[in-house]
């Protein structure tokens, strides 16, 4: 089609091409001439006559329907009719875009051109990989709104937008958190703005407290208008009132004969409500719940773990297994910023039967000059523990929106969280267990100095009473507590003995009153002597018996203790629950568990309302080998997702791809290693994707390192952060072997009562969810160590 007469060198074209946008603008003769300057005028008027030809109206129709691999379909442009497939159609409108929204010689040879058209497909076939293994986005504490059931009804409401201008609008559906209407005129309401609606029709037969007026967010608008010329928009409450959301969820039960009724949000709640329960007994995340003032770190009182990571707590135990967690928190706490993850290294290190801790995230020792001395001192003298660390801050409006979104009334709602009390903070701790064994340095040819470090050192406080609570409800009594009342003296090594006397008693442990508790902290071992039970004589087990204080509570001055596990403990258990068993018929029973599940509770809501990072479900699937489910965050903006996102652009808001974590072309089928293992085995499994982000690149190169020589992913990750941007993704891969729809029961037997075939693909999603994948960001520690000179066992 191009004249020979202009036909243009390689140079040219390329510099006519850069003009298209702005020919025929007034800033054209400026942006040539610096385009051009370099050129003679005979060049110069060569560009100007191609922009003249590329911008002449074109008549004919293009029409791919024999030159296509792909779906060809009709397409309508300014009243001209195309025959395209997806390909051709997307250069089509980004190339009329550039040509000033007109159809001219230039669009028509673009989507002509073998080579562009070669270049798009590229793009096409990947995007379409991508699209393959897309998941919805479900964001965590939302999903345990009761059932959110949307009524479909048409009722005229008003609506309020920012300007204070007011529309007369009418519903479409209704639920308790949402609400679709239809607006007129199309785009007079922006996305994310937030409206007030009032409910004048629904509500005129009611009483409230207030005017039925509420705040909501707009987050969705249609794209295309409806037929009667209308405009849906979507929106989600953001006021936390109970009477409303009592009122909404009374309406709906009433009325679910009148009106039609979707229990589709229903259903996908119990799916990621599902998938939320295994989470919390599989994440490699344990929760510290602290009270801070003035940012300063005032107490740890609980913790929240589960069978796979209280190990990693334990690492905070000293000589007498006392925790010192708070120890740890204090010196790192100024360190830790709001909201954002940390690389914090730990050393603990044992001299002279003593334990000491030494702590500092890696990007201070990095910046200090400072961590590769810290890392061989913690190699030399004990262990080196490394963890992702996230402070958080629980506001007053972040609770009130926990209690609206988890539970039906204020008063419900203040009595599950009242346990909480002082808690303002929650710190979130996963060890990197994986990194550590890497990370092991060539040993240093002279001797660490610890005085070098002292800087780093964690002060030395006394054990507080800290309690690890497991996430299950199962672990709440391992044995019946009666209450048992007798004198007792507690002998603590070079300590006075302390009068004392037991309030409760079990096999394996007792409650005591002291006077005061100053002399004892958690972790001390001390022996115990009942005089009353001297009656027993020989047969006396508690005469001098060794117990662990393993709480104390210094303003009732109450100590809890537990049996020492050594050679007398079988023998001291016995003869306790001969005692207890003779006076059954005159103890009662101290039984303190519906607080401990009122707290256990709160600290689970807590943890999954603020989730630090991103997991999904994996799916046995027979034709793919395996399914990918729904992204759980607690928000859309947790730097995990923001990650994947930059990796490979969402398809839309709601839903995104986890082809960058599990997509491996070289394999058949095509899984990364650690997959297709766990697809075989279902054995636990980690892995890490290291990305190295060359420009201009559709597809982004990984390696991925389970199972790999480390000396080949080090030197992956130094040459991606020589050439390009990085990222790395941590992956903790656990297997699930139950359906465990006992924590849905009641959503379950709901939508089993109204629609039996749903409930039955709930069941059969529940049998086939085979595991969940945790997905953490540790480009950060790799950005500060991967320079360091280490000592990597290629043997095997």
């Amino acid at each position: 089609m191009q004249s020979q007469a202009y036909q243009l060198d390689g140079n040219l074209k390329k510099i006519a091409d850069s003009l298209v946008t702005a020919y025929k603008t007034e800033k054209f003769e400026q942006v040539f001439a610096k385009s051009t300057a370099k050129l003679d005028r005979g060049q110069q008027f060569k560009i100007k006559s191609e922009l003249a030809r590329l911008f002449k109206p074109f008549e004919r129709t293009i029409d791919l329907t024999d030159e296509s691999d792909y779906r060809v379909e009709e397409f309508e442009w300014n009243g001209k009719r195309f025959y395209f497939d997806d390909i051709a159609k997307r250069i089509f409108l980004i190339e009329v875009e550039r040509f000033g929204d007109q159809y001219t010689e230039g669009v028509y040879e673009r989507i002509k051109d073998k080579a562009n058209y070669q270049a798009f497909e590229k793009q096409f076939v990947y995007e379409q990989k991508i699209k393959q293994y897309e998941v919805p986005i479900t964001e965590l504490g939302l999903t345990t709104r009761r059932l959110e059931e949307r009524i479909y009804l048409s009722k005229p409401v008003s609506l309020f937008l920012p300007n204070g201008y007011e529309l007369q609008v009418f519903s479409s559906n209704i639920s308790r958190s949402g609400l679709l209407i239809k607006v007129e005129p199309f785009g007079s309401v922006q996305k994310d703005s937030i409206v007030e609606v009032n409910f004048h029709a629904l509500t005129r037969d009611y009483v409230f407290n207030q005017t039925a007026k509420y705040k909501y967010r707009v987050v969705f608008c249609a794209s295309k208008a409806e037929k009667d010329g209308t405009q849906k928009i979507g929106l989600q409450l953001v006021d936390n009132d109970f009477e409303w959301s009592q009122f909404l969820d009374k309406f709906i039960k009433e009325h679910r004969t009148r009106f039609q009724v979707d229990i589709t949000n229903a259903s996908q709640m119990v799916e990621s409500r599902l998938i939320e329960d295994h989470l919390l007994k599989k994440t490699g995340w344990f929760s510290i719940y602290v009270s801070a003032q003035d940012d300063k770190l005032s107490q740890a009182g609980h913790g929240l773990c589960n069978q796979l990571n209280r190990k990693d707590l334990n690492f905070f135990a000293d000589e007498t297994k006392a925790q010192r967690i708070h120890t740890f928190l204090v010196k790192v706490w100024s360190e830790l910023a709001l909201n954002r993850s940390e690389c914090i290294a730990v050393a603990k290190i044992k001299q002279a039967g003593k334990i000491s801790f030494y702590a500092r995230s890696v990007q201070n020792l990095a910046n200090k000059g400072k961590l590769e001395s810290f890392f061989q001192f913690a190699q030399s003298n004990g262990e080196l523990g490394l963890f992702t660390c996230q402070k958080l801050a629980i506001t007053e409006a972040q609770l009130e929106q926990v209690k609206h979104n988890w539970f039906k009334t204020a008063v419900e709602a203040d009595i599950a969280l009242s346990p909480l009390g002082r808690i303002n903070h929650l710190v979130l701790l996963h060890r990197m267990s994986e990194h550590e064994s890497l990370m092991k340095l060539k040993p240093s040819s002279t001797p660490i100095d610890a005085n070098n470090l002292a800087e780093f050192a964690c002060p030395k406080l006394k054990a507080i009473n800290f309690s690890a609570l497991n996430v299950e409800p199962g672990c709440a009594r391992a044995e019946v507590r009666y209450f048992f009342q007798t004198q007792a003296v507690l002998n603590k090594p070079n300590q006075p003995k302390l009068a004392a006397s037991t309030l409760d008693l079990s096999c394996h442990g007792m409650r005591v009153q002291l006077k005061a508790t100053e002399q004892l902290e958690q972790g001390d071992i001390v022996e115990i002597s009942i005089p009353s039970f001297e009656r027993f004589g020989r047969a006396n087990m508690l005469s001098k018996a060794k117990f662990r204080v393993v709480g104390l509570n210094p303003a009732l001055k109450q100590a809890h203790l537990c049996l020492l596990n050594d050679n007398n403990q079988h023998a001291t258990a016995d003869f306790v629950k001969k005692v207890l068993k003779a006076n059954a018929a005159k103890l009662k029973v101290n039984d303190k568990y519906d607080k401990f599940i009122l707290l256990q509770k709160a600290l689970r809501t807590v943890f999954v309302t603020f989730y630090p990072a991103i997991a999904f479900g994996v799916l046995r699937d027979n034709k793919a080998l395996l399914g990918f489910n729904r992204i759980l965050v607690s928000s859309k903006s947790v730097n995990e997702l923001q990650v994947l996102s930059e990796l490979q652009s969402p398809i839309s808001d709601n839903q995104i791809s986890v082809f960058q974590l599990i997509y491996d072309p070289k394999r058949n089928p095509t899984f990364i290693r650690s997959l297709t293992r766990f697809s075989k085995n279902a054995e636990a499994l980690s892995d890490e994707l290291i990305f190295n982000k060359l420009p201009n690149r559709i597809d982004i190169p990984k390696h991925a390192r389970a199972g790999g020589n480390p000396k080949l992913t080090l030197d992956y990750v130094r040459g991606a952060l020589k050439t390009g941007e990085f990222a790395s993704l941590y992956m903790n891969i656990q297997s699930i072997n139950e359906m465990n729809l006992d924590c849905v029961a009641d959503a379950f037997k709901y939508i089993q009562a109204f629609n039996p075939h749903k409930a039955i693909e709930i069941e059969n999603f529940a049998k086939q969810l085979m595991g969940i994948v945790e997905v953490l960001d540790t480009s950060m520690l790799w950005r500060h160590t991967h320079l360091l000179p280490f000592e990597y066992d290629t043997s095997g």
